[in-house]
């Protein structure tokens, strides 16, 4: 079976390795992005089944990266998990009202990236190959 793909926005090089190696070894095929720009091109080549996006980018941040890409028709429906540091109630209520699909706030473990992930594209439909790990 074909692995669903995802899309890991993470301008921190070690949070986006430990979120893409997580997900390589669930089965998953990864694409990388350091920050919106770079996503766009990802984006352009062919659509995700998720994407995983931090929330503090360079730049553009993930809450206005998200409502562009709420905004496109292409890519409006796509699950987003925000990952963050920033973990308090109010932050996590403010980022799901935003219209994120999940938040995990770092550091997270893999389980739950794992966990996270697995449910929304099954919830989705898009799951194509059972997890591993």
């Amino acid at each position: 079976m074909i692995p669903s793909r995802v899309l890991v926005v993470e301008d921190n090089a070690l949070n986006r390795r430990l979120a893409v190696d997580v997900l390589r070894a669930a089965g998953y095929e990864v694409a990388e992005a350091e920050g919106a720009p770079e996503a766009r091109v990802s984006l352009a080549r062919g659509l995700p089944a998720l994407i995983v996006l931090d929330i503090t980018l360079r730049g553009t941040d993930g809450v206005a990266f998200l409502r562009q890409l709420r905004a496109d028709r292409r890519t409006r429906d796509i699950p987003i998990v925000a990952t963050t540091a920033l973990a308090m109630k109010r932050d996590r209520e403010r980022i799901l009202q935003a219209g994120f699909d999940a938040y995990l706030a770092k550091p997270f473990s893999p389980r739950i990236l794992r966990q996270v992930v697995g449910e929304l594209l099954q919830r989705r439909g898009t799951a194509t190959e059972a997890p591993r790990g």
